[in-house]
């Protein structure tokens, strides 16, 4: 069984196993992700492509990665024109599968949540309260109880 006894303090990245495990992402695309995702937040203005290719994926290699990424749900691209009349691409690497309507949602500025949403309004807490509301009366000891001592055994009479 192999193990990591002693895991890094800084300049790592934490990786899904849903990234990890998946049966259809090649060692490219999981490696591309993963580079992605360790990236500081300066880091987006650079495209997919740039990044890939300072990882040594080219050509044909990065096709088949971006086309593996967009069809397991991890990459969305949108195109549209700029002011000036210029095709602009803009692309979200995710390290979870979305569905369109999220991808879209993380571009516009939201987060798709991941469970369902708390019904009500929160009710702040009374001071000095017991959170249940309950106090069942037992009485903290601050020793544990003693043990009963046990007679002491009479001495063997000497065998003759």
């Amino acid at each position: 069984m192999l193990r990591h006894a002693i895991a890094p303090l800084r300049r790592y990245t934490k990786a899904s196993h849903d990234v990890v495990q998946h049966p259809r992402l090649n060692s490219d695309a999981k490696i591309l992700l993963l580079y992605v995702q360790g990236l500081p937040e300066g880091s987006t203005a650079k495209s997919l492509s740039a990044h890939a290719e300072r990882l040594g994926i080219k050509g044909r290699a990065y096709q088949k990665v971006k086309q593996l990424l967009a069809a397991c749900g991890f990459l969305h691209e949108w195109r549209h024109q700029n002011e000036r009349g210029r095709w602009v691409t803009d692309q979200l690497l995710a390290n979870v599968r979305l569905t369109t309507e999220e991808a879209t949602a993380v571009r516009d500025g939201g987060v798709p949540s991941t469970h369902m949403r708390t019904v009500g309004e929160p009710t702040p807490r009374v001071v000095g309260d017991s959170p249940s509301g309950v106090n069942n009366g037992e009485k903290n000891t601050p020793h544990p109880p003693t043990k009963p001592q046990e007679p002491e055994a009479e001495p063997a009479a000497p065998a003759t």
